[in-house]
């Protein structure tokens, strides 16, 4: 019996009478058993968390564990290792790699996935990656299939995270939209923390935020290559106001309102899909939702803040009459107000997802931004 065939069973924890008598007469293999010895009685006060669907305990799952572990240490037979203290030795030494502490493979975390997250979500966002201040990092939860595309996008950003006003940058996800042979376009959802007290490129406040951003990426020598960013879909217009500024789909059109300087009606096809419109804010009125001016011959079915990158605005779902029918209710419309000195920006936009999917809506929306403050 050869000393690679003893050692391979020190390892499964194999201590047949044959390893053992070799063990006797073998100072080499002796030292690799004490090694090992030593390992399982590090490891096995620790509570290993089971794995996940990806095979690999979460980071802060495994770091927990081994911080709340008993502090007493007891002594095992020599023949008793097992394969699990092995398994929870390689888990550890991969937890040291700063390469792979980022990359979250695991799928049971269940994230709200609008922009209004619970605090204890935004805790766990603060404490995920600690030492990653500073920097980019990925927390694909769901097990994303774009892997190269985000780590590309990733080693992208990292070149361009603003250290002075951004104190961490979480890639959440990314989503494909589009390919053509060697270039495709898809969208991220980033985790923003600013620097405290500071506003960054994604948005500003103190509290975490969530924004969307969009990529291009092309395949050079094989490997998917982001060539672009920007805060609006590639195939959006920007329009622009003396006022403000909105990205609109290519095939919408924006037409201004004759009757209120600054308002615009959006259409498509013919059809009114939405709009912006200036509101003077009710004077006196500190409460933000009560401050708004709601449209005539509208009802509430919800309201409530939203934040858009970083940023809060009232958010009102209502029921309009058409003008075109003067059917009472018959339309469900989304307004998300933005307000500005005693101006309110009313961006708003008709609830039916085939006429502005989803997707659509939360683009038009966060691209909207102020060029000068309201009167």
């Amino acid at each position: 019996m050869n000393c690679s065939n003893v050692q391979e069973a020190i390892w499964c924890g194999d201590l047949t009478a044959d390893i053992q008598a070799h063990l006797a007469a073998c100072a080499q293999c002796q030292q690799e058993f004490e090694r090992v010895q030593k390992l399982n009685e590090a490891i096995e006060p620790a509570n290993i968390p089971l794995p996940t669907r990806s095979l690999l305990p979460r980071p802060e799952k495994i770091e927990e564990a081994i911080k709340n572990s008993k502090r007493s240490r007891r002594i095992f037979p020599k023949s008793w290792i097992t394969v699990s203290t092995i398994t929870a030795a390689i888990l550890l030494g991969l937890t040291q790699s700063s390469d792979l502490w980022p990359l979250e493979l695991s799928a049971e975390s269940d994230k709200a996935a609008d922009a209004t997250a619970a605090p204890e979500s935004v805790a766990q966002k603060q404490t995920a990656f600690p030492e990653q201040a500073g920097m980019v990092v990925i927390d694909l939860t769901n097990n994303s299939s774009y892997r190269e595309e985000t780590e590309s996008i990733r080693s992208f950003l990292n070149n361009r995270v603003e250290i002075d006003t951004l104190k961490q940058l979480t890639i959440e996800t990314y989503t494909r939209d589009s390919i053509q042979g060697d270039t495709q376009t898809g969208r991220l959802s980033l985790w923003v923390e600013n620097q405290p007290k500071r506003s960054s490129s994604f948005g500003k406040g103190d509290r975490p935020f969530r924004v969307e951003q969009y990529v291009e990426l092309q395949k050079i020598q094989g490997v998917w290559t982001v060539t672009s960013t920007a805060n609006n879909p590639f195939d959006f217009k920007l329009y622009s106001h003396s006022n403000y500024q909105i990205a609109l789909p290519s095939a919408w059109k924006a037409i201004p309102n004759q009757k209120q300087d600054g308002s615009l009606v959006f259409q498509q096809g013919g059809q009114t899909v939405g709009g912006v419109e200036l509101t003077p804010l009710r004077k006196g009125e500190s409460n933000p939702l009560k401050a708004v001016q709601l449209p005539a011959q509208s009802e509430v079915v919800q309201a409530g803040l939203e934040s858009y990158r970083g940023e809060d605005t009232v958010k009102y779902l209502l029921k309009r009459s058409d003008p075109a029918t003067k059917a009472a209710g018959s339309m469900l419309e989304v307004h998300t107000y933005f307000l500005r000195g005693q101006i309110a920006y009313n961006v708003w936009l008709s609830n039916d997802a085939k006429l502005v999917p989803k997707e659509t809506a939360l683009a038009v929306t966060h691209s909207f931004q102020s060029l000068s403050p309201g009167q």
